[in-house]
């Protein structure tokens, strides 16, 4: 048992679980009628999911050989002309200083770049083909990984607040950020949470960083472009970005979202696992809302990529179209797994946000939580569109920005899960 573990439902219930594809009680359950067995018998470890959530389509393009090559195939030789650049994710957020080089182009590929934008007014997404200077990184030192990682640490200790009107700019409305800051707000006592609840926000900067375009800061960006011996006036816009070393920057946040991804799983899954009552359902909620928040961010990301490959003709469409939306399938059904924990863990007994006027003193013994419950319940509950939709179990909608079909989908699937009935 301690290879193949225990299934959730074992688990959740705390009873003895056995081996077998599906064990006794599970069978037995599932023989009961009226039995709710949403869960399977699934014996799968949170962080296994990472692959999932992670797909080879947002990151095979990040793995070692595959930049090699796409070396190989675009850059004839480097030049001695050397640069400082400053880059940055967003407006208002720090910059990220990187020595790089100009190189000598072997195909046009690495002097365009397809850049993705919001039209304010129609809310479509809208591809733009910029200029890209020929500048790269000579040499990857692993070392730079512990300097990229400080800077997310950077962003999330000292600029949060800047971060969601970066993060979600896009938005037709102000929901998913007010969310967001609602947590940035949380000061959990326990260090244990501390460390999650920064591990959380971790995953939602570094996921951003994977899915926008680090640009050159614009105030720096003529004085460190004219050392280019290719350098003509007039021809990089604003927003502009090096592609070569754009890329080579995300092979370092490609290997931090992989493991931050798998720390915040695995917490998560002890937090599941634990015996302890509601103490913990804070730091579970902010866990999975994070993972919501990052997954839905992710999902746009996929789709951008196969939109790209489709633009530069290495798929067709329709195939760009279905890879897309099967993967986002199976991160939506990976992420209901969780949600489907997460309620039997505590919606049976605990729902400080369907019942956020009850005395929860006793049970998360944590004002602040209490507090934090009972803003999020008022959120919710204000941006419900439809009146009725605590007496029927009926299809919703939250108020927030439509851009895209993904846009705080699962978010406000796993919020209005704690109406529904247990």
């Amino acid at each position: 048992m301690r290879k193949v573990v225990a299934c959730w439902h074992c688990v959740l219930q705390r009873d003895k679980c056995g081996p077998g594809d599906t064990c006794d009680r599970c069978l037995k359950r599932s023989q009961r009628p009226n039995a709710e067995c949403g869960l399977g018998c699934s014996r799968v470890r949170l962080w296994e999911l990472v692959s999932s959530f992670l797909p080879s389509i947002m990151t095979s393009m990040h793995e070692n050989s595959q930049l090699t090559n796409f070396v190989a195939l675009h850059i004839r030789q480097w030049s001695n002309v050397e640069v400082t650049l400053r880059l940055t994710c967003g407006q208002g957020l720090p910059y990220i200083s990187c020595k790089v080089y100009e190189f000598a182009p072997k195909t046009q590929e690495l002097l365009q770049q397809f850049q993705y934008t919001t039209d304010t007014r129609t809310g479509k997404c809208i591809r733009v083909q910029k200029s890209s200077p020929p500048l790269g990184m000579i040499q990857l030192n692993h070392k730079d990984e512990q300097r990229y990682d400080r800077y997310i640490n950077d962003i999330v200790d000292n600029y949060l607040g800047p971060f969601a009107y970066a993060c979600f700019a896009e938005e037709q409305n102000d929901f998913q950020r007010t969310l967001f800051l609602m947590m940035a707000r949380l000061r959990p006592k326990a260090d244990d949470e501390v460390k999650l609840l920064k591990e959380v926000f971790r995953l939602i900067v570094v996921t951003y960083i994977m899915g926008h375009t680090l640009t050159i800061q614009e105030e720096t960006k003529e004085q460190s472009l004219r050392q280019l011996r290719s350098y003509i006036p007039g021809v990089y816009a604003s927003f502009c970005s090096p592609r070569m070393t754009n890329r080579q920057l995300k092979y370092f946040f490609c290997r931090l979202h992989q493991t931050i991804m798998t720390n915040v799983l695995n917490k998560l899954q002890q937090i599941f696992k634990s015996s302890k009552g509601c103490d913990k359902w804070t730091s579970a909620f902010c866990a999975v809302l994070g993972l919501a928040m990052a997954h839905e961010d992710n999902q746009k990301t996929i789709h951008l990529v196969t939109q790209t490959k489709a633009a530069s003709h290495e798929m067709s469409v329709q195939d760009a179209e279905a890879q897309s939306d099967a993967t986002c399938e199976d991160i939506d059904g990976k992420f209901s797994f969780i949600m489907g924990i997460f309620r039997w863990k505590y919606n049976r007994g605990y729902n400080p946000l369907r019942d956020s006027e009850q005395d929860w003193m006793s049970k998360l013994k944590d004002p602040g939580a209490i507090q934090f419950a009972r803003e999020v319940s008022i959120l919710v509950r204000e941006n419900i569109l439809a009146a009725d939709y605590l007496n029927r179990r009926q299809r919703i909608k939250i108020c927030t920005a439509n851009q895209t079909q993904y846009t705080s989908r699962l978010v406000a699937q796993f919020l209005l899960s704690f109406w529904l009935p247990s």
